[in-house]
Formats: C-alpha cells, structure tokens, sequence
C-alpha cells in the first residue's frame, strides 16, 4: 500500500508554506510507504500532491510519484494497483503513446488523457487517485468499485485536502477535532461508519465506486461511476450448479492470477479457513512452487483457533508456513500499543492479530500477500447466518403482508415477541428491508433513547441506506 495526499487552494499560497504542509501531512504515513516520497507544486502554488511510495511494479526510481504526463498538464497521486494495465498499457502504445516506466500509474495518466474519466471502466484494480487536470484545472478523487482503498477528504473553507488516512489532516492547521453527531449514530448501528461518513466532524470518505469532481473553485460534486446492480443482465446464463461452480472455480483463478503481478515477493494470509486454502492451493497451482503462508494464534482461551486447520492445508500444498502466537494476557498490551494505526475505532479487535500477521510477512520479506477477505459476505460463511436468514426471511415477509389494522399493535409488542431483536418486527412493518437488520449493533428505537439531545434529531440509519438501495437501481 501507499500513502496519497492533496491540497487544492482557493487561492494561490507561499510555496514553501504549502510544500511543508503537504510534507507534514505525508510523512504521517511512512508506515503505508516506506520505500520513498515525492511531492509536486502548482506553478501556481493552488495545488499540492503528496505520496508515499510501496514499491510493488517497477522498482526504479521510474515510478517515482506524483507523475505527470509529457506535458505536464495531468498529475497523479495513486495508492494501489491496476491488475490489467499490461493490457491497457499495448492498446494505448498502439494509439502512439511513449512510456518511460513500467508502472501501472503511468497507464492511468495515459488511459485519462486518452478516454478521459472513462476510463475507469477499463481498469480492473483496486485504487484510490488523486488526478489534477491543468487544462480544466479540475480535481478528481477516485475511490475503486468496492472501496478496497481508503480515501478521505475535508474541505476548510480555503482548500480541499485528501489523505489515505484522517490522521493526516490534523496536522494542517485549518482541521479541527470535532465529533460528527451523524457519523457517531451510525457508528452504533454498525460498529463504523458507512460512507461517505467519518467520526470527524467535515470529513468525509469517498465512497465506493465514486468519484468527487471540483473544477474552479466551484462545489465538489459526488459522481458514482460502478455499481453492482447496473449491466446485470450481462452476466452469464448458467443452468446448472456444476455450470455455477465451474464458473466460479474460474473467476477464482482469474482474480488469484491477476494478484500475483508484482515485481517484489508475494505470499498468503492462511488461517485454515475455505476462503484463504481456496487462495493457497490456487497460488500453488498457478505458480507450480511452494507458497508462503502466514497464520496467526492466540494462545489461552480461544476457542476459535483454526491453527490445526492451517498446518493440515499447509502441509497439504507444501507450503512454507509461518507462525506467530499472541497470548490472552499480553492482548490488552498488544491493543494499546496498536489502536492509533486506526482512523476510527472498530467493534472488533481483529486489528491488532492482523497488525502482528503483517509484521510476521514483512520480517520474512514477503511485501505482498492474498487474503480471503468478503467471502464469508457473499456466500453466507458466518455460523448460523443462512438459518438466521430463513427463518426471520419467512416469518417477516409472513408478516409484512398482514393488514396495517393487524400490523400496528403487534409492532408495540415488538420487545415481547422478539426481544432479542425488535427492529426486526419494527422493520417489517414499516416495509423496510429485513436485511439491514443482520449486523445492526443498536437498533433504531435503542438509539434514540441513547442519543436523546438535539443534535442527534432527525437521524436515521435506514434513510441513509434507503438512499443507497434507491439510487443504484435508478
């Protein structure tokens, strides 16, 4: 990973001002790019880039960034990869570009240049991108399909910043810490905030599968580019589960193969689980080597450990597999020592077994690795999800078809009917979706007795999810 920044003035600023600003904020995230940086200046001293270099293609100093184009009239601060740039990359030599390093940035400057924003539909990848336009002094910040990569932005009244992480814009000083109501009341919904919320008040996220445009100074403008509800109908027509299933063996192969384009040693997260083993034995299929494997335990009381599951798979493919334990009663420590690499607080400790994982990889030189991360998501791989979906699928939509004279005084009952989760009866009886309810820490009747002072009136969860399911089916 890297680490991107950006300012864009309203008005022209002392360059040295601005360099050293775009500087401090930077280097807050060393840790996202300890391989180099760069920072690049407006000649009207409007506009800053700054990055922080993980050298994954291209070693060279070829990949340096921010980077431009010949002419110098398009900028780029990029964080992430374009999986298929090699591809994009002949097409657009074949169009007479010249390219001067190996780098998958490069094709971005290009693939913009050529098709304008566009071309994002061309890029498989995971990314998020600072892009300065001189010719129509326009900004882009552009966030992947599934908001893989973080990307924040605030706006202060004189300029616009953007940072892969909050932390860096509370070293400019035009930011201040303050609380958002809103993001805070989602927050207790999710256990984080959705986007384009942050815990901060003025700063916001990206979100997936948008970008923002600003262009003279005027209002950013938030434009969705993806979503996973538009051009369904080009989706395969398939029969048969062994018609499914050999469709998605090949998906799985395709996307592994795509994630092993790097010019510096690569390697998997194994925890024994499906997904990761899945990742492993295509790994080990694909490059015809043994792999390296890394897993994390907590020793003590931890009934969750899949450690004997990770050295079966491991030995299974000849894996060169690594360990590293953290015991119960150095967790606290380990927590307290880690929680400040978050931007906002999370409901799960999960950071800080990842963090050790991460350092266990980075010690025995790997730089990238494969995670299975999303699976459990989209095939229903929590214990006890499928059976929780039938059952409250079946008796709510039940319910929801019952007259509203029936409906009414059942929905008071809600706590007695269904005390474990209430909303859910509530929910069905307002017409709305019984999903969201699934993974809601706080439902929406608990938090307004939580948050009763003014500033939390009026807000809503579901409304902001309503907008969401409303505006990608339009």
């Amino acid at each position: 990973m890297c680490g991107i920044v950006g300012i864009v003035n309203k008005e022209p600023q002392n360059k040295e001002k601005l360099k050293h600003q775009l500087s401090e904020m930077r280097d807050t995230m060393i840790h996202r790019g300890p391989d180099g940086f760069g920072s690049w200046i407006s000649d009207d001293s409007k506009v800053g880039f700054g990055h922080r270099r993980l050298s994954i293609i291209d070693l060279s100093d070829a990949g340096r960034q921010p980077m431009s184009n010949t002419e110098q009239t398009i900028w780029i601060t990029f964080n992430g990869e374009i999986y298929n740039h090699l591809e994009i990359r002949k097409e657009l030599e074949n169009l007479g570009y010249k390219y001067h390093s190996g780098t998958d940035t490069e094709t971005i400057i290009y693939a913009y240049q050529e098709w304008g924003i566009a071309c994002l539909n061309k890029f498989n990848g995971m990314f998020a991108i600072g892009l300065w336009d001189d010719r129509q002094k326009c900004l882009y910040l552009i966030r992947d399909r599934v908001g893989i990569k973080p990307l924040y932005y605030v706006e202060t009244g004189k300029s616009l910043l953007f940072a892969s992480e909050i932390k860096a814009f509370f070293k400019h000083p035009d930011v201040v810490k303050q609380i958002s109501e809103e993001g805070l009341y989602h927050y207790f919904s999710f256990g984080s905030t959705p986007a384009p919320y942050t815990l901060f008040k003025n700063i916001f996220k990206v979100s997936a599968g948008h970008y923002l445009k600003i262009t003279n100074n005027n209002k950013p403008q938030i434009i969705e580019w993806w979503n996973p509800l538009w051009n369904t109908s080009k989706q395969p027509v398939l029969k048969s589960e062994d018609e499914y299933s050999e469709y998605l063996i090949d998906i799985l192969r395709d996307s592994v193969k795509l994630r092993t384009m790097s010019d510096v040693p690569y390697g998997a997260f194994l925890s024994g689980g499906l997904d990761s083993s899945l990742i492993t034995a295509l790994m080990t299929e694909q490059t015809g080597k043994s792999v390296d494997t890394y897993s994390i335990d907590v020793i003590g009381d931890n009934p969750y450990s899949e450690q004997n599951y990770a050295h079966i798979v491991a030995k299974k493919f000849n894996s060169n597999h690594f360990t590293r334990t953290i015991s119960d009663e150095n967790f606290e420590e380990y927590f307290l020592n880690n929680y400040s690499i978050l931007d906002e607080p999370l409901t799960t400790q999960d950071f800080v077994a990842l963090n050790h994982l991460s350092k266990l990889t980075r010690d025995n030189k790997t730089i990238v690795v494969q995670v299975g991360e999303g699976s459990d998501e989209l095939f229903l791989g929590y214990e006890g999800l499928d059976d929780l979906i039938y059952r409250y699928y079946t008796k709510l939509n039940r319910f929801s078809s019952l007259p509203a004279i029936v409906k009414k005084p059942l929905t008071s009952l809600a706590y007695l009917l269904d005390p474990g989760r209430p909303d859910n009866i509530y929910n069905a009886a307002e017409g709305r979706e019984f999903y969201w309810t699934l993974a809601h820490v706080f439902g929406e009747k608990a938090k307004k007795k939580l948050f009763q002072t003014t500033e939390f009136s009026g807000l809503d969860t579901y409304g902001i999810l309503k907008t969401i399911t409303i505006n990608s089916i339009v």
